[in-house]
């Protein structure tokens, strides 16, 4: 069981972390929970006064903004969840913290047995500099990224690594286009294999050289302008099952 610390720290000021905009901050929740139940992370819930249970989010569902853990299992339990009104959350997603507090947890029954339900944290905590790991692509996947030009040229470029901020390309083309910082390839196709991400806006964040013997290759790093919600969770699934490989 933890210390109360650990349990003020979760409801203290350093808690809050504001927004520009409600609806981007409940993707972001949302992309982080479903990491969370996608890679069967522990997940710590405490109640005032320093009562804890250790429980794994099941579901989460973005688009009504609520989720679905392990907890009202018992009598007792149900009773101290659900008379507290607030419950505190922390986890450990890819070695970094991540805490938040929901309140009015309800009782719900999922694949047939008892579970709670609660609406997306308005309060919420994460590592923002590892919010986006990029998933090196395995050569035993071909992804591909096709993008107009404004002179009608195409760019055909190999997918090297993706993660839900952005992707880095690569071509061994001797005549490839410089792009600039900054450039904007909009109408651009992504191909990840059995899905594809049709007319997504890049921006180009970092270009570079690299040699390999006689050959020279070009990468390019993008980041994604304005994608979906749809676009991000296919993201997200992508980058969940290139780290599911590399594990096995």
């Amino acid at each position: 069981m933890n210390s109360q610390p650990a349990i003020i720290s979760i409801w203290g000021a350093t808690m809050t972390r504001t927004h520009p905009h409600p609806q981007s901050l409940a993707s972001q929740v949302g992309l982080v929970l479903q990491d969370l139940a996608w890679l069967n992370c522990e997940v710590i819930v405490r109640v005032r006064g320093g009562y804890a249970i250790t429980t794994k989010l099941l579901k989460v569902d973005s688009p009504n903004k609520t989720f679905i853990f392990d907890g009202c299992r018992t009598d007792a339990e149900r009773e101290i969840l659900l008379a507290s009104g607030q419950l505190g959350f922390s986890a450990i997603l890819r070695g970094a913290e991540t805490a938040f507090v929901v309140e009015d947890p309800q009782v719900v029954y999922f694949q047939g047995r008892r579970a709670c339900a609660a609406a997306f944290p308005r309060r919420f905590r994460y590592d923002e500099r590892r919010q986006h790991p990029r998933a090196p692509v395995p050569a035993s996947l071909s992804l591909n990224c096709e993008s107009p030009l404004e002179d009608g040229e195409r760019l055909r470029l190999k997918i090297v690594d993706v993660s839900q901020a952005g992707v880095g390309l690569r071509s061994e083309e001797s005549d490839i286009r410089r792009l600039p910082m900054g450039t904007v390839l909009r109408g651009c196709k992504l191909d990840l294999g059995k899905q594809s991400l049709l007319d997504i806006t890049l921006q180009v964040a970092g270009y570079g050289l690299q040699w390999q013997g006689q050959s020279v290759i070009h990468t390019i790093g993008c980041a994604f302008v304005s994608l979906t919600l749809s676009q991000q969770t296919i993201l997200q699934r992508l980058v969940y099952q290139i780290e599911l490989a590399g594990r096995e």
